[in-house]
């Protein structure tokens, strides 16, 4: 589910590839996390944002999917 929003987020906001992204747009995207309803499916006013522990899933979530992607010769560093 992490990936799948985060791919999601990136076409929205056209991002580069993944092996141009530098921190500044993971950031952002965490930041966009932060301020969704913690229900994704349900785009109900009454519903809080995400909680600080499932942002810090998904950036652990992140972290190692980029760390993956460096030892697969996909991109040169992780953001």
């Amino acid at each position: 589910m992490s990936l799948r929003l985060l791919v999601d987020y990136s076409e929205a906001q056209d991002w580069p590839s993944v092996s141009r992204l530098t921190a500044s747009y993971l950031e952002e995207y965490l930041f966009y996390l932060q301020q969704r309803p913690r229900w994704f499916g349900m785009r109900d006013a009454n519903k809080g944002p995400v909680s600080a522990s499932s942002a810090e899933t998904h950036y652990r979530r992140l972290k190692t999917f980029f760390r993956f992607l460096v030892e697969r010769g996909h991109a040169e560093k992780n953001p």
